[in-house]
This record gives structure tokens, sequence and C-alpha cells, in this order.
């Protein structure tokens, strides 16, 4: 009986509705799996002597890839059972079969559609030169890649349940994954990618780990909308051209050590539910945080600022685009990152960050410095505290009195003067200008 794949003619399996080449039994021979898979190749995709024609796009759909035979040279050139995987020989000039030199299959399109692999892949024995497609495929184990890929690479809706690594490679085409979840590891340390070679790691709502440790990206490196779950390294990376990470969100720390960003980064409605850091990176150009988030849709906090230095670098990058607004949340952060580089100090510095939080939130909340504009207020009715408090107590119309108050702290009356009366006054002078700060600092903070 043929299988009940769809145009698939091979012969069932013994107990089985399929073939060997969709049956679901893991333990199906995996030596008759590759042989039908190079007789396939053999019949519709080698070079016909008579004709020239070369049919350039493989197709597997539904198919369960057991293990990938082990490489082994030939003894002799008879030695058929040397030839593995895809590998089935070229054709010499002559058209004559010469086995064990590279397969057709480097000179195809070819795309794996619907595919379960259970085993590692190893494709280090093909260079590829056409373009390969990975559709809906499930990876139960780890796939290997040769260490120079000509091919553009693609893996769509793709589910990888072991490390995946493509390190120390040269991609001279474009790398694409999209929709993918990566349950361990995506690792593209130290490897090249060459002009014209467009990294898409798009759309990925889970990548538990991610390295891209000393990696160069020549061109476009845009990481649109994906999740970043445990870890992630971005030491010694490059990015040469534009990179993306609008909507992208990072469920844990990341650190651009010594990165080097020499164009256009997005970073805009990101989320970063840890902190990030910025201070070690070397920004050549513009960098764009508009609209970033934490773990709770608001916006940033100190926790999510690795230190002050990341701050300033993105409240520079909103006064570079005149965006004054987000540049003063930015400048509110970076204060509160100097505060903390200065706490337990005991120094003058200190004393007068934890006044300007106090009195205004660094210039930042009007009502705290108005606030304080009205205790202070109070405070002047008298010629101290208790004499202050007590006519407060005992007024009939106490806003009248500390109206009064705060119109007589602005004059100077050298025979009525008080030390008390005098700190009054200066205090009040520093908290009027905290007041006007914060009124305008949604236009201009100088």
């Amino acid at each position: 009986m043929e299988c009940s794949e769809e145009n698939c003619n091979l012969k069932i399996l013994e107990n089985d509705s399929k073939c060997i080449l969709h049956s679901n039994n893991k333990d199906k021979s995996f030596r008759k799996f590759w042989i039908e898979i190079r007789k396939d190749l053999k019949k519709n995709h080698s070079i016909c002597k008579y004709s020239g024609y070369f049919n350039s796009n493989i197709i597997y759909k539904n198919v369960k890839f057991p293990i990938f035979e082990e490489h082994r040279e030939p003894e002799n050139k008879y030695d058929l059972d040397a030839v593995n995987n895809f590998y089935f020989g070229n054709k010499d000039e002559t058209h004559e079969e010469q086995p064990y030199l590279d397969s057709i299959i480097n000179e195809c399109n070819i795309k794996f559609e619907n595919c379960d692999f259970w085993e590692e892949v190893h494709f280090k024995n093909y260079h590829f030169s056409k373009n390969l497609s990975f559709i809906n495929c499930t990876f139960e184990k780890e796939i290997f890649l040769n260490n120079n890929i000509n091919a553009s690479i693609e893996f769509i809706n793709c589910t990888f349940y072991e490390k995946t690594e493509l390190t120390k490679t040269i991609f001279n085409k474009n790398l694409t994954f999209n929709n993918c979840i990566l349950k361990k590891e995506l690792s593209l340390e130290n490897t090249i990618f060459q002009e014209k070679s467009k990294v898409r790691i798009q759309n990925c709502k889970q990548i538990a780990n991610a390295n891209f440790r000393n990696t160069t990206f020549k061109d476009l490196a845009d990481f649109n909308s994906s999740t970043f779950k445990e870890t992630i390294n971005f030491e010694k990376t490059t990015f040469e051209d534009i990179s993306v990470f609008e909507n992208v969100t990072f469920k844990c720390s990341v650190d651009f050590k010594y990165t080097t960003f020499k164009e256009l980064a997005q970073f805009n409605n990101s989320i970063f539910y840890e902190d990030f850091n910025l201070e070690n990176a070397i920004i050549k150009n513009e960098i764009n945080f508009l609209k970033v988030k934490n773990g709770k849709n608001e916006d940033l906090k100190a926790k999510n600022i690795a230190n002050r230095e990341t701050a300033r670098i993105i409240k520079h990058s909103f006064e570079k685009l005149n965006n004054i607004i987000e540049a003063n949340k930015y400048y509110a952060l970076e204060m509160k990152k100097r505060e903390e580089e200065l706490s337990c100090s005991c120094s003058a510095d200190e004393i007068i960050f934890f006044l300007h939080k106090i009195t205004s939130n660094h210039s930042q909340s009007w009502l705290l410095a108005l606030i304080w504009i009205v205790i202070f207020s109070i405070f002047g009715t008298g010629n101290n505290l208790a004499d202050s408090i007590s006519k407060l107590y005992y007024c009939v119309e106490p806003f009248d009195l500390i109206a009064k108050s705060f119109y007589s702290i602005f004059k100077f009356n050298s025979e009525n003067i008080t030390l008390y009366k005098l700190i009054i006054k200066l205090f009040m002078g520093y908290l009027i200008y905290q007041f006007i700060i914060s009124i305008r600092q949604n236009t201009r903070r100088k």
C-alpha cells in the first residue's frame, strides 16, 4: 500500500499508515530513510544527461528526520555505503557518476515544511549557495551549519528545544528567525554578518538565552517584537548599520558592554523588566528610546537604569531630538542615580541632593515645591517656630495671616531682621526657584 501522505507514492512501513519518510515511528531505520532521500535527489534533482534539465527546488514536507549519519570517507569509489545523508554523487563532464563529491543539494533552493528533526541536525558538510528555509519545523536537538554560509537562511514558526549555535560563522546572505520559540539558547558568538547580510530576529516570543558576544553586524540587525527571557549577552558586539530593538521585551538584565553602535539604534516601545546598562557602550550616532516602559507598563524607574551614565545617555538622546518633556524624566533619574552614588557619604553634595529631592523631586513636582512654600510661610508668621504655630492656632483668619507672612518674607527691614527670619527668607528664595523650574519643566529645564 502507498503512504497516506498527500502526493507520496512510497510504500508504507509494517504496522503503519505512512512511509519511511513520513512515519512518526522513532525506531524506523535511519539507513533506509537516507537511502530514500538520496533516491529522490537522484531521480528528481540531478542533471539529465540528455536535456540538461535541473530541478533546483527541493521541498521536504511533513518529513520526520531521524539521526543524521556520521560522515566517513569511502575506502574506494565503489563504496556506496559511505555516501551519507543528502550526498549521492555529482556528475562529471561525461555525465558519469562521481560518488562522494559535494551533493547537488548545495545548488538547490531547499525548503523544509512541517518537518520534525528528532536528533542533531548536521549541515556542516554543505556550503549551500541558494536559499534554505525551515517553516513550522521542530528541532528536538541542536543544529549545526557550515562556518561559511552563502545561502539566505530563514526559520519561520519553528521551535527549538535545545541550543541553537551558529558561532564562528561568516554569513554572506540573510539570516531570519521569525515567530520562533527558542527554549534553550540562541548563540551567534564570534559570528560575522557581511554587507548585504541582514539579520532579522523578529516576533520571537521566547528566546530563553541569547549570546551575541563579539558578533559583527555589517548590515541591518532587526530584533523587532522579540522577547529575551533569561539572559542576553551583547559584550563587544558591533552594529555597523541600523539596529532595531523596537517593541522588544527584555525580561532579563541587559548590558551593552563595549558594544559599538555606528548608526541609528532604535529602542522605541521596548520593555525592560530588569535594569539595562549603556555605561560602556560606544554610541557614534543617534539612539532613540521613545515610549520605553518597564514590566508594569510604567515609565522607567531608577531600578531599571543600571547607573547614572545610562540615564544621561538616554536624556541626551531626547535633548538631541528637542523632546524636553522626556529628557526631563531622565534628568530626574540621573539625579536619583547620582544620589545613590553619594549615599552615606555625609558630604555637602549629598545634603544638596537630599534637599533637591524632598523640595521638588529634582525639579519635577511643582506641587511639592508649593506645599513647602506654604509650610515656610506658616513658619514665618512669628519670631520663632513656637510663636508661629501659636499665632496660626489662635488666629481668626489663618489664610490672611499666611498670605501676609509670605509677603513679609520678601521685605527686607534691617531693624526687624533676626537670624530665624533670615533663615526663613533664604529657604523661601530657594523654594520659589524650585517652584519656577518645576512649573517650566514641561517646556525647558534650564
